[in-house]
C-alpha cells in the first residue's frame, strides 16, 4: 500500500467529511427549498383569493376632481361615485369659479340628474 503524506490524508478526510455533510444535508436543503416554493405559492394564492373576494364585496366609493381640456375650454368637475351611479358637478370653467348664475344652472342640472337617477332606480326595482 502506498503511504500518502499527512497533508494529503487530512485533505482527503476533510473532503470526505464535506461530501458526507452535503449528502446528508441535501434532502434537508431540498425540503426547505420546496417548503419555500410552497409557501410562496400559498401566499400568491391567498392574495389572489383575497382580491377576488374584495372585488365581489366592492363597497368603496370615490370622490375626486377631474380636469379636462378640450380645445381652448378647460373644465374642472367633482365626481362622486355612489352605489348606482356617478354624479358630477362643474366646479370651474376656464380657470374661473362659476358665477352665481352658472352655479344656479349647475345646481338645477344636478337636481335633475339625481332625480332622474332615482326615477331610473325605482323603475328598475319595480321591474
Amino acid at each position: 500500500m502506498i503511504e500518502l503524506p499527512i497533508a494529503l490524508r487530512i485533505v482527503e478526510r476533510r473532503t470526505a467529511a464535506f461530501i458526507l455533510a452535503v449528502l446528508l444535508g441535501w434532502p434537508t436543503f431540498l425540503s426547505a427549498q420546496q417548503k419555500t416554493l410552497l409557501d410562496a405559492k400559498q401566499l400568491v394564492r391567498g392574495m389572489v383569493d383575497n382580491e377576488l373576494e374584495s372585488g365581489r364585496q366592492h363597497q368603496s366609493h370615490w370622490m375626486y376632481q377631474l380636469q379636462r381640456q378640450e380645445g381652448d375650454k378647460t373644465t374642472v368637475k367633482e365626481i362622486v361615485e355612489t352605489k348606482d351611479c356617478e354624479i358630477d358637478s362643474l366646479l370651474s370653467l376656464n380657470g374661473e369659479t362659476l358665477t352665481p348664475d352658472q352655479r344656479q344652472k349647475e345646481n338645477e342640472r344636478l337636481k335633475f340628474q339625481t332625480d332622474n337617477k332615482t326615477i331610473k332606480k325605482t323603475k328598475l326595482a319595480d321591474g
